[in-house]
């Protein structure tokens, strides 16, 4: 039945135009720590089991009514699609399980079930064998119930998702995103609303990068200064 199953089913119905084609949506990374909720491109984390956390925003061009979105993260790659597809890197995972690693959802926003985050393998943009992202999909409404316009331009705080480095080594690099298939709704990225009708943003992607801790650096400093000295000293 897809990612979500039996449960969200009845969003699967005709998702499959925009109330206005000049309305667009973009969603995006923000650092939570940024007050300024500048949009992520790149990101340097720790070294392998340093945590790190994501905030996940929207922005449409032009006012929209929505009930809620469609989110697919991919922190890694398969080859599969579905719930049993198998992450084939393993070097960024979620910090801890499905049901807590989303804590800070918008109080405006509850997820649906409530609680849960669906891990798996995203559709292929063509179809038949392939890779594709291979992530977490959420599916948020909006506590109200009922259909809320987004104000042209103004950024809308979805949730944040905690991370892990599995092993993702110093100078080395992976890509997070926010997949959107563009072809259907199993593991992809959008906007929805009462009259089941799918505003899509296109995917971005967010390169995280691992670096030296600053303990790794000092002791790196004090080594090479012990060198340096010896190389003096012999000198």
């Amino acid at each position: 039945m897809g990612l979500r199953g039996m449960a969200c089913a009845a969003f699967a119905v005709g998702l499959a135009g925009s109330q206005a084609l000049a309305v667009s949506v973009e969603f995006f990374f923000t650092d939570p720590t940024d007050a300024a909720n500048t949009p992520l491109t790149h990101l340097q984390i720790g070294g392998v089991g340093t945590e790190f956390t994501l905030s996940v925003w929207f922005k449409t061009t032009g006012s929209w009514n929505h009930l809620g979105a469609n989110l697919f993260i991919g922190f890694d790659r398969t080859s599969t699609h579905g719930l049993g597809a198998s992450p084939s890197d393993g070097l960024l995972g979620l910090a801890g399980t499905p049901t807590t690693s989303h804590a800070n959802v918008n109080s405006l926003y509850g997820l649906f079930p409530p609680n849960t985050g669906v891990l798996g393998g995203g559709t292929d943009p063509v179809s038949g064998p392939g890779e594709r992202p291979y992530g977490i999909e959420y599916l948020l409404l909006l506590n109200s119930g009922v259909d809320t316009p987004t104000p042209d331009g103004t950024p809308v705080r979805l949730l944040d998702v905690k991370l892990k480095n599995l092993g993702l080594l110093p100078g080395e690099t992976y890509n997070v995103v926010l997949y959107d298939a563009g072809r259907d709704i199993e593991g992809t990225t959008f906007l929805f609303n009462l009259n089941t009708d799918a505003l899509r943003g296109g995917t971005s992607t967010l390169q995280v990068e691992a670096v030296p801790e600053p303990a790794t650096l000092a002791a790196l400093g004090i080594g090479l200064g012990f060198l340096a000295r010896r190389r003096r000293k012999g000198g």
